[in-house]
């Protein structure tokens, strides 16, 4: 494991095997770019540093005003594909439904820029494939009065209540499950294992500020998911910004979870 000051950047690099030969993957989640002007291009030169091949984002790019510039900034001068997903911060000062398709439409005209939501699953290698959804928490674990400030910057939660908030979300976190236990199941029909990005975490870390992150709904689902699928595998990829830890809810469900701090480490994959 090696771990390298970054500022306030975190940066996650692994390898993945499969290919003829085995190719590195950069991994950052919540890099909030337009807060980390100066951070970026120690992370640009740690990814030519470490040759990476492609990277992989984790949501809260930037406010929504902002995200599409810094992505594709970062592709031109990574000079490397980009797999992502988008965070509720990305949702800032837009519309979920409007931000989403804004997302696809620019990312569909660049070949080097995968918005995963937009896509069923991506082969990696014969055995692996990658899906990503973005996501929001359902409201079961946490306090709302944490969020909502946050929340109210976006379009749909600005008229709110309490009350309707959480119902949105509960239902919301509902629709999300449904969507990804769609795409898991494509994935699983032609791979062994698949890597799954996500922004919210599915299952409780624990801590002493309990933060609005969880999503109980995905994370059902995807116990019964590969409790239904013994011999294949998933490796869940999220973030906390209090808390990073990994875990094996299931022998054959893997989550390894990235503290948003100055932090990089290797994680070997096989």
């Amino acid at each position: 494991m090696k771990h390298v000051k970054l500022f306030s950047l975190a940066i996650c690099f692994f390898l993945l095997s499969g290919f003829s030969t085995t190719l590195k993957i950069g991994w950052i989640t919540a890099p909030k770019f337009d807060q980390n002007a100066k951070a970026y291009e120690h992370l640009i030169r740690e990814i030519k540093e470490e040759k990476v091949a492609f990277l992989i984002i984790g949501g809260n790019i930037g406010d929504h005003h902002c995200t599409k510039k810094w992505v594709e900034k970062l592709q031109k001068d990574a000079k490397c594909d980009i797999y992502f997903i988008l965070g509720h911060r990305d949702f800032y000062k837009g519309s979920i439904a409007g931000v989403r398709k804004e997302i696809a439409d620019f990312a569909n005209k660049n070949e080097a820029l995968y918005y995963l939501p937009s896509h069923e699953t991506i082969e990696l290698t014969e055995k692996t494939a990658l899906v990503g959804m973005d996501g929001l928490a359902d409201t079961y674990t946490g306090s709302l009065s944490w969020i909502k400030p946050k929340l109210n910057q976006i379009t749909e939660f600005a008229s709110l209540d309490g009350k309707k908030t959480l119902a949105f979300l509960k239902d919301n976190g509902k629709q999300e499950a449904q969507k990804l236990k769609r795409k898991l199941r494509t994935a699983f029909k032609t791979h062994q294992s698949v890597i799954l990005v996500l922004e919210t975490l599915p299952f409780i870390v624990e801590t002493k500020q309990e933060p609005f992150f969880q999503c109980k709904e995905i994370g059902a689902m995807l116990m019964k998911m590969m409790e239904e699928h013994p011999k294949k595998k998933l490796l869940v990829l999220c973030s906390h910004p209090l808390k990073s830890q990994e875990f094996f809810p299931l022998e054959n469900l893997r989550v390894k979870v990235h503290l948003q701090k100055p932090k990089q480490s290797v994680l070997f994959i096989e």
